[in-house]
């Protein structure tokens, strides 16, 4: 199975009746971020990620669980206020629902200067966030187990292995 489906694959098992509200930018349209989120139920949002990431925020904080697919790791630099700041103010309450973002490391070199950040590890480091990149079929497990637990992280696939066998 190609790495793509795969990864398409462990997020809808994830979901599967778990009543999780996901949104992004073209998730549920058009080229459904690459195929990334095919047959995932969600709503199309306009291009605004700082608020996108506060409405996760909020969303986890009223006892929603929440998943925000983000077409490019690039644009969450966007939103990083939130990840430090609203994120430290969070992690201190007791709560039970979670909000993770998916977001695609645009790492194949050639789509332009607004879709080369692949510094995902020290984005989290900044942020003191739970932060894991798919890989392999080992990722695809802790993706499944991760997706929805209670708490915040960001998970992050590679477009370059998009149509690499897993």
């Amino acid at each position: 199975m190609k790495y793509k489906d795969a990864v398409n694959q462990a997020i809808q098992d994830a979901l599967i009746g778990k009543g999780v509200v996901c949104y992004g930018q073209n998730m549920a349209a058009g080229s459904c971020i690459s195929g990334l989120c095919k047959n995932i139920q969600g709503v199309n949002v306009q291009n605004s990620e700082n608020t996108l990431v506060g409405v996760g925020f909020g969303m986890m904080l009223a006892g929603q669980d929440g998943v925000y697919f983000m077409k490019q790791l690039d644009f969450l630099l966007l939103a990083v206020d939130h990840l430090v700041n609203t994120w430290n103010v969070l992690r201190t309450m007791d709560l039970s629902s979670s909000f993770t973002i998916v977001a695609v490391m645009v790492d194949t070199g050639r789509d332009g200067p607004q879709s080369s950040f692949t510094r995902f590890q020290e984005l989290c480091a900044v942020a003191d966030i739970a932060g894991f990149i798919v890989e392999d079929e080992n990722d695809l497990k802790t993706l499944r187990e991760e997706l929805v637990k209670p708490g915040f992280r960001v998970i992050c696939v590679r477009q370059s292995r998009w149509n690499e066998e897993l």
